[in-house]
């Protein structure tokens, strides 16, 4: 009978850690809403989810859509910063040798 409640407690913990890592990883994905959507028709609406399967997926390509969207949308952010970041290394650059030939009087 212990080595059963041991058994049980290891099990528990494993598909905790286990869970955790995963909200972990769908967290920095954003995939955390979609996943605890998942999650709630899965363990508290699996009725509702067999006479409505229509819905219920497409609720869930939905969410993964709204998180695909933001992913297009900070890459489109991040190209953005990175282009103008290169142009002002780029102008500085400029400056710094507009700046020399001064010093030396070439200009």
């Amino acid at each position: 009978m212990v080595i059963y409640v041991f058994m049980i407690s290891i099990v528990l913990c494993a598909l905790v850690f286990v869970v955790g890592i995963l909200f972990r990883v769908a967290g920095a994905l954003r995939l955390s809403v979609p996943l605890l959507y998942c999650f709630i028709v899965a363990f508290f609406m699996p009725g509702w989810s067999t006479r409505n399967p229509e819905l219920c997926y497409g609720i869930l390509y939905g969410l993964v859509g709204l998180v695909v969207l933001s992913w297009v949308i900070t890459l489109i952010r991040k190209i953005g910063e990175y282009r103008a970041q290169k142009e002002i290394e780029q102008w500085e650059a400029e400056a710094a040798l507009e700046q020399l030939k001064r010093k030396q009087g070439l200009i």
